[in-house]
């Protein structure tokens, strides 16, 4: 926990960020600990006291614990990756309109508007393979 003292030495202004611990609210020197816990990664500043109580648990879960592996903070924190793109298909390739100037020029019956049959692509695209 940070806190913000705000200070008047000689009519002037200042301004000191003190780190304390979060159990106990004494000022504490050093670096957070990262702590992972129900998927969420927690900053916390502990005094050696508390540091050193944090670390015994933490040893004693541990030990009994299966390890899975360590976890990315990074990966955490972004939005999961959009999906990979689909592959096309030989059917997304191809136009209705395409498929219904075919099917006019060979006497089939479309309707000019809307959805084309699959078995009206698919006989397209078995004659254009041929």
């Amino acid at each position: 926990m940070f806190l913000s003292l705000v200070c008047a030495p000689h009519m002037g202004m200042e301004s000191r960020m003190v780190r304390v611990c979060d159990a106990c609210g004494i000022d504490v020197d050093g670096d957070a600990r990262r702590v992972w816990w129900n998927s969420v990664f927690y900053d916390t500043d502990l005094c050696p006291e508390h540091g050193a109580a944090l670390v015994e648990l933490m040893d004693a879960i541990a030990s009994k614990a299966r390890r899975l592996g360590t976890p990315d903070p990074a990966k955490e924190t972004k939005a999961p990756a959009p999906p990979p793109p689909q592959p096309r298909t030989s059917t997304s390739r191809v136009t209705t309109a395409e498929v219904r100037a075919w099917a006019i020029a060979g006497g089939i019956e479309v309707n000019e508007k809307g959805r084309v049959p699959e078995s009206l692509i698919a006989r397209y695209l078995d004659e254009r393979a041929a």
